[in-house]
């Protein structure tokens, strides 16, 4: 795992991850949300960069990780129970 981090680590921060990488993505959606979390992982690079404190560059990163969340099945329970009722519930 310690491996996988540095590995994960020095492909961002060497400028290793291009939007482009996206290109592999199921579905237009999928593609999006990968797109979505290279952006904030380049915000959080530009944020180490210009020596901003932890929280906001932990505040992009965890905008990263629920971006590719979303490609992998990790859902917000509030976000779904919002999506099936808002198409389903007929007549409150």
């Amino acid at each position: 795992m310690e491996q996988l981090g540095e590995t994960i680590f020095n492909r961002i921060m060497r400028g290793g991850v291009a939007v482009g990488d996206a290109g592999i993505a199921i579905n237009a959606r999928h593609q999006g949300c990968l797109q979505n979390a290279a952006e904030f992982c380049s915000a959080a690079k530009r944020s180490i960069e210009d020596g901003l404190s932890a929280e906001f560059i932990a505040v992009e990163l965890r905008a990263a990780l629920d971006a590719v969340g979303e490609v992998v099945g990790k859902v917000d329970s509030e976000e779904l129970l919002g999506v099936i009722f808002g198409a389903f519930c007929i007549g409150k």
